[in-house]
C-alpha cells in the first residue's frame, strides 16, 4: 500500500500525516476509506489534535456555510449512550481532554452518535448515517509484510557518528 500526498493532505510536525476528504461520507464509509489508505479516522482526543484539525479543516476547506464548517474524526459512540470510543477502540474514559461543543453530547438522541470536529475546535455528536467531510490520519509503513523472505540491507548510523555493521534483514512471515 502507497500514499500519495494529495494538495488536501498535510504534514503537522510532530503529529503525522493527515488528509482531509471534502467529498461527505457516512461515519461507516469515511471509517473504511481511511483504512484503504492505510490510516485511520483522526485521533482528537488531546488539545492540540483537536486544535490542529480545527485549523486543517478551516485551511482546506472554503465554504460558504462556514459557520457550520464539520469533519468526522476517530470518535464514535457504543450502543451505551455516552461510551465514546476512538478509532482504535479505546474509550474516550481513558482521556483527560474533552473539547465538546455547548450541548455536546446531547442527553437524549435516538441512535448513537459520531463526533465531528469543528472549525471552532470543539467536538459535537453527529448522526453516524448523515454525510460530512472526514480527516484521515495517514500511518507510514515499510516493506510489504504480506511478502515473504525478503531480503535487505540496512547500515544505522549511531549517534556518535560510527556506522553499525551491515545487517541482512530475513522477514519471515
Amino acid at each position: 500500500i502507497s500514499f500519495t500526498a494529495s494538495e488536501n493532505s498535510t504534514c503537522v510536525p510532530s503529529l503525522g500525516m493527515f488528509i482531509l476528504y471534502s467529498k461527505p461520507a457516512n461515519y461507516a464509509t469515511a471509517y473504511n476509506n481511511c483504512l484503504s489508505d492505510n490510516g485511520q479516522l483522526v485521533h482528537i482526543a488531546t488539545a492540540i489534535r483537536t486544535n490542529e484539525m480545527s485549523k486543517f479543516l478551516k485551511r482546506s476547506i472554503s465554504s460558504a456555510r462556514s459557520e457550520k464548517l464539520v469533519a468526522f474524526v476517530g470518535l464514535n459512540e457504543s450502543n451505551t449512550r455516552n461510551n465514546f470510543f476512538t478509532s482504535n477502540n479505546e474509550p474516550l474514559e481513558c482521556f483527560d481532554f474533552r473539547a465538546w461543543a455547548l450541548g455536546h453530547p446531547p442527553e437524549i438522541r435516538k441512535h448513537p452518535a459520531c463526533v465531528v470536529v469543528t472549525q471552532n475546535a470543539s467536538w459535537k455528536v453527529h448522526f453516524c448515517n448523515k454525510k460530512a467531510p472526514y480527516i484521515c490520519e495517514i500511518f507510514a509503513n515499510g516493506p510489504n509484510p504480506h511478502i515473504k523472505n525478503i531480503n535487505q540491507t540496512c547500515s544505522i548510523k549511531k549517534p556518535n557518528n560510527r556506522f553499525m555493521p551491515k545487517k541482512a534483514i530475513n522477514s519471515e512471515i
